[in-house]
């Protein structure tokens, strides 16, 4: 997390920040993990939301979320 700014995401060339204005349900980021598929799942006091190729989605819109 961001302490209450939502997350950062860094790729070795830049940085990208998720907060409620991207789509998370909530800026308080609370866990983190990463699929096989390399999205990323960010636990805020709102919710769940994934993010995928840069792009914040609810977790019924990822794509194979049964996998």
């Amino acid at each position: 997390g961001a302490g209450g700014g939502g997350v950062a995401r860094w790729d070795r060339h830049t940085t990208q920040f998720f907060t409620m204005a991207e789509g998370l349900p909530h800026n308080d980021v609370r866990s983190l993990a990463v699929d096989d598929d390399g999205r990323v799942w960010v636990g805020t006091l709102g919710g769940v939301a994934v993010v995928d190729g840069g792009i914040v989605v609810s977790p019924s819109m990822a794509p194979d979320i049964s996998r």
